[in-house]
């Protein structure tokens, strides 16, 4: 790989990336005849006053706009970083890190009005050259009277591109999303498939389980999607038997495995992607991961926000101690619903769970453990836990 010695850096929350972005890299790579542009998505950005997208899209957007174009690459250094982060800092380590290399950081017109408000606006400009380039309609009296003030103030190197990139903005893009105008000609093609595949920007409004065994039926195995049914029928029953809300429990049912279809590598990938804390256990064996990502995909791709769901898919296959009697009724439908035929116990432990809802958790977490540590499986401490838990609630109960 060659030494880079002028290296572009176009940071930015990319939520989502537009073809604003892509112009003004390429005027940057033509004028300023720069090694490579990188994309930098931000983390947690102390100037944003609203919820971001969560880093995963963003990163595919990302890296889907600019594929194919050897000029351009994907750094992760802002994401990377946990907390807030800061263009100064961002800047400062890529200096440590390639003292020869010559930056360049690339701004809208917009941005560069208000850089002086910026953390550390004398450290940014020390470490790189700014670029921009004006907006159609941008007074270029006053850009040019930004510029000067900003040389005097902070000895600010800073380049005005010779074009004009698209008056387009990520925020006009997602409230044309939101109420469903055109946004075609704003976007790269990849990104605009991205977005509609994965229901972002949309309105946010909860899917019904209807459609969410519509989105689940293209993506899971056929006998997935059948145990899937199983388990939302079960639970539906025995939410009826206990007095839990039918349809409440028969959509944490739809939902429990709606990260299924995904291998176990690729759900490690997203889960850390997405910033979804595991355990050593689950770092260990990925099958694990699919309860935490399903819950995650509950509520950014589905838009289900009750709490108590989200945590039922959550433990639904380790249980926890002290579950609710919807977490209950998950886990122990997900192990007793009709399609399930290779478990010893079954015929009993469906006919217990609508008798005897603790006696049954502790009946099913003792079979799985006894089930994990005859093939020398890895065991999740949550799993012990939920035995030794429901173990003490079933002898209460038969003492009482």
């Amino acid at each position: 790989m060659e030494t880079i010695k002028k290296l572009g850096i176009l940071g930015g929350s990319f939520d989502p990336i537009h073809r604003a972005h892509l112009m003004l890299a390429e005027e940057a790579l033509s004028q300023c005849r720069l090694d490579q542009v990188w994309f930098m998505p931000s983390g947690i950005s102390y100037h944003k006053g609203r919820e971001m997208t969560p880093t995963e899209h963003r990163v595919a957007m990302v890296q889907l706009a600019i594929d194919g174009n050897p000029n351009f690459a994907f750094s992760d250094l802002d994401i990377s970083r946990e907390g807030n982060t800061y263009t100064a800092d961002t800047l400062r380590i890529l200096h440590e890190r390639m003292p020869d290399a010559e930056l360049y950081f690339l701004v809208g017109a917009d941005s560069l009005m208000n850089m002086e408000n910026w953390y550390r606006p004398e450290v940014i400009f020390e470490h790189a050259v700014i670029l921009t380039a004006r907006r159609p309609g941008s007074n270029d009296r006053v850009l040019s009277e930004k510029q000067e003030e900003l040389k005097r103030r902070f000895h600010a190197r800073i380049r005005i591109l010779d074009c004009m990139y698209a008056d387009i903005s990520s925020s006009q893009i997602r409230e044309a999303l939101a109420s469903g105008d055109s946004t075609e000609e704003m976007l790269p093609e990849t990104v605009f498939r991205y977005i509609r595949e994965h229901g972002l920007y949309e309105d946010r409004k909860p899917m019904t389980a209807a459609e969410i065994l519509e989105d689940l039926k293209t993506r899971l195995k056929e006998s997935r999607y059948r145990h899937t049914i199983g388990v939302a029928e079960t639970a539906r029953e025995l939410a009826l038997r206990w007095g839990e809300d039918p349809d409440r429990a028969y959509l944490a049912g739809v939902l429990h495995d709606c990260a299924k279809y995904l291998s176990g590598e690729e759900e490690l990938r997203r889960a850390h992607m997405a910033g979804i804390g595991l355990t050593p256990c689950e770092e260990a064996c990925p099958a694990l991961i699919h309860a935490k990502l399903g819950a995650y995909y509950a509520k950014e791709r589905y838009h289900i926000t009750d709490p108590e769901i989200l945590d039922a898919i959550r433990y639904h296959t380790t249980g926890r101690p002290a579950m609710t009697l919807l977490e209950s009724i998950l886990f122990v439908a997900d192990y007793v619903e009709p399609g399930r035929t290779e478990a010893p116990h079954l015929e009993e432990f469906r006919a217990l769970a609508f008798q005897d809802l603790p006696q049954t958790i502790y009946r099913i977490a003792g079979d799985t453990l006894a089930y994990l540590e005859k093939k020398g499986s890895v065991i999740d401490d949550m799993s012990r836990r939920t035995c030794e838990f429901y173990q003490k609630t079933a002898a209460k109960g038969d003492n009482e």
